[in-house]
């Protein structure tokens, strides 16, 4: 009923125990798969609960995460989340399993990266609440992080132009713009046209130019794609990401650790 390493259990077991803490059969031997693992392939972690330092919690998610790893990987992953389990969150032990999973086996976590970007698709919930339907989206980490920003920067150019909605809301109506190309680069040019002249807000004539100076067109301020600085990204790499065989791990601010070939 455990991971890679734990020993086999009588068939009737789950019922009996279950029978004996009034659970179902099935409940008792998610109980028993869990506690062969913390004790068979998480030593450490398992230590720490039974001398209360570690809530059980804790270490049925760990084992809920680790128990597709090999025995090897998962002794890797308890070395070095064993020490942290009481003091941070289950978001950031998360990671730290996910980065050691990719440190000790790399083609193990290519594989695991390669099934995953398989699991990719947009999703529409079929009832709708007043005219309002949820979309469901799962794709890869560029691909998110450049969505979230056009809905960003358009959700501004909204506000820009005039729209006095709450942020949510304009960001829920930047769905339907960027649903029409031509739509949301219309919107990118008012928006830009107007930082370069605010008389366009009011309606009034843009300011005049005279021919040919830089920045004009016909007397009408140029579109600027983008106003606002230039990002930084932060990126860590593990030192054995200089190697020759590059196996080692990148982590990225917002997306955690990655492969090499991810990163």
């Amino acid at each position: 009923m455990g991971g890679d390493g734990t020993p086999e259990v009588a068939e009737f077991a789950p019922a009996e125990l279950g029978a004996e803490l009034q659970m179902s059969p099935h409940a008792a031997g998610r109980l028993i798969g869990d506690a062969l693992d913390l004790r068979h392939r998480l030593p450490k972690l398992w230590g720490r609960i039974l001398a209360g330092e570690v809530k059980p919690w804790i270490g049925r998610k760990t084992v809920e995460a680790t128990r597709h790893l090999s025995r090897e990987v998962t002794a890797a992953v308890d070395a070095r989340i064993s020490p942290w389990a009481h003091s941070l969150s289950w978001g950031r032990l998360e990671a730290i399993m996910e980065a050691a999973e990719i440190q000790v086996d790399p083609e193990g976590a290519a594989v695991a990266a390669e099934g995953a970007s398989k699991a990719q698709g947009v999703w529409l919930k079929q009832s709708d609440d007043h005219g309002i339907k949820d979309i469901y989206i799962r794709t890869e980490a560029p691909n998110d992080i450049w969505f979230d920003a056009s809905i960003e920067r358009i959700a501004d150019g909204l506000k820009a132009l005039g729209d006095a909605s709450d942020r949510d809301v304009r960001r829920g109506r930047a769905i339907g713009v960027l649903a029409q190309p031509q739509r949301a680069l219309d919107l990118f040019d008012q928006a830009a046209a107007l930082i370069a002249d605010p008389a366009v807000s009011r309606g009034d004539e843009p300011s005049a130019a005279q021919p040919g100076e830089p920045g004009t067109t016909a007397g009408r301020p140029a579109a600027r794609s983008d106003s606002r600085p230039p990002a930084t990204l932060y990126v860590h790499l593990d030192q054995n990401s200089f190697t020759r065989d590059s196996s080692g791990m990148a982590r990225f601010e917002g997306v955690g650790p990655v492969t090499i070939d991810q990163a």
